[in-house]
């Protein structure tokens, strides 16, 4: 997964459709290519990302996870404004908060409604939540040339080897897309899928 090319696709989305706008008369491809982004996004529990996904399908003329929808609302929710700590900048979840609110406004939902402190502030997520690429991504790797890329087949290796966090968001991606299973064949690089 390539984050930088991540944002690159979202973003090619804003300027085609002028923000929604104008429908960028996408490709299929072009759609599929985004919903892998949101499943890579989602696995790693990239809610930045995530916003910016379902904010570029809608603004394609898409239909974006209930799943993911619904996982970017409660981590906007879990992002609050703090009283900063020091007068030095800190890396925060600003733009987290602002990329998921952008999202939920784009998607007609309450969005940025958490009250501001007086002075200086910082972002911070209060859900942090953990990722379950990594765990994915070297359980496939320690696999070797066992692992293959039939997700039917690879499904009841997975599961039972991560964690329950991570079983948990594998098992939400697998239900928040249709094609998780062609998703996964190409995520697997395996050679003999």
């Amino acid at each position: 997964p390539n984050k930088k090319a991540a944002y690159e696709l979202t973003h090619i989305v804003y300027y085609l459709s002028e923000y929604g706008k104008y429908d960028p008369e996408l490709r299929p491809e072009a759609m599929m290519s985004l919903e892998y982004t949101g499943l890579v996004a989602y696995l790693d529990q990239n809610h930045d990302l995530l916003a910016e996904v379902c904010t570029a399908i809608q603004f394609a003329g898409g239909t974006p996870s209930q799943i993911w929808v619904e996982d970017v609302a409660r981590a906007h929710a879990g992002i609050m404004p703090v009283p900063a700590e020091t007068e030095m900048p800190v890396m925060d979840a600003f733009h987290a908060y602002l990329v998921t609110g952008w999202g939920q406004a784009v998607a007609g939902a309450p969005c940025f409604e958490a009250e501001v402190p007086q002075g200086g502030v910082q972002f911070v997520d209060q859900l942090q939540a953990k990722s379950a690429l990594r765990g994915l991504s070297e359980f496939l790797f320690d696999l070797g040339a066992a692992r293959h890329g039939d997700w039917s087949g690879m499904r009841g290796r997975v599961i039972p080897f991560l964690d329950a966090h991570g079983r948990a968001i594998v098992q939400r991606a697998e239900a928040s897309s249709e094609r998780f299973g062609d998703f996964f064949e190409g995520f697997a690089r395996a050679s003999g899928s």
